[in-house]
């Protein structure tokens, strides 16, 4: 199962449910500094998922 797969599992097709959820983790980041990177990779990965379901609807 491919990234984009797993996100629609876990987070729907809602884009604006999604982006949230980008933004947290972003915020979260910022609280623990040793998971940062992995935070960040994550929530870089759910915006360009929520942003690609927005284009292809388009």
């Amino acid at each position: 199962m491919g990234s984009s797969e797993k996100f629609a599992v876990l987070y729907g097709n809602n884009t604006l449910d999604i982006k949230l959820e980008a933004a947290r983790l972003m915020s979260e980041a910022l609280n623990r500094p040793e998971d940062a990177d992995s935070l960040i990779s994550m929530a870089i990965q759910l915006f360009d998922y929520a942003n690609t379901m927005q284009e292809n609807r388009a």
